[in-house]
């Protein structure tokens, strides 16, 4: 081993990937770490480095792929437009007719044109293979919150449950008034209508 120990990178990386080859095989790290007359703890150390190294370059390898089937499915949805917003363009027929003495007339007709659904199918397909290429329709998750105590007032100090009673007292207090409001109004009204019916049979009867 050089001077302050420290080891060359090529020794380093050698020794990765024996240890690599021999993770790959089965063996304990106890025995990689006798095989490579280091210490257990090292060989630890030595495997998480080249771990996240592979999980890196994974990563990496599954962008790149992403990026490109986002490319192949951009220029589908281009040319399903392109070619949509060309179905939509008007049909234009020639025709001969026969104009007596004049010989034949050509006429060039315009006929509109829906557009085939069929393009703009396809285009939706390539915007919906890109939203789940991203995961962009991913379920979000939900935070649970944590159940409140089944008695929420023994955690209330005294001064707390008799502000709580007076609120409460306030709120029911309130409520009587809404409903005796509410209650005069509707005797006020079937007393109006029991008026109005007593003043049309009086009518009534002194018309007939």
């Amino acid at each position: 081993m050089p001077k302050g120990g420290r080891i060359p990178p090529a020794v380093s990386r050698e020794r990765e990937q024996r240890a690599w080859a021999l993770v790959l095989d089965g063996v304990p790290q106890v025995e990689i770490a006798a095989q490579l007359e280091v210490t257990p703890q090292a060989i630890s150390k030595l495997l998480q480095r080249v771990e996240r190294r592979a999980v890196a370059e994974m990563d990496a390898d599954v962008r790149r792929r992403k990026l490109r089937q986002h490319a192949r499915l951009e220029h589908v949805y281009r040319e399903a437009m392109t070619a949509w917003k060309r179905s939509q363009e008007p049909r234009r027929k020639s025709r001969r007719k026969s104009g007596g003495r004049r010989g034949e007339i050509l006429t060039d007709e315009a006929t509109t044109n829906a557009g085939a659904p069929g393009l703009l199918m396809a285009a939706l397909d390539a915007l919906q293979a890109q939203r789940k290429l991203w995961g962009l329709d991913a379920p979000r998750q939900l935070q649970v919150e944590a159940v409140p105590p089944r008695r929420p007032l023994e955690q209330l100090s005294d001064a707390q449950l008799a502000q709580r009673v007076e609120e409460n007292l306030g709120l029911l207090l309130a409520e009587d008034a809404s409903n005796a409001a509410e209650t005069t109004t509707l005797a006020m009204v079937q007393e109006s209508r029991r008026t109005e019916l007593l003043i049309l049979r009086e009518r009534v009867k002194r018309e007939g």
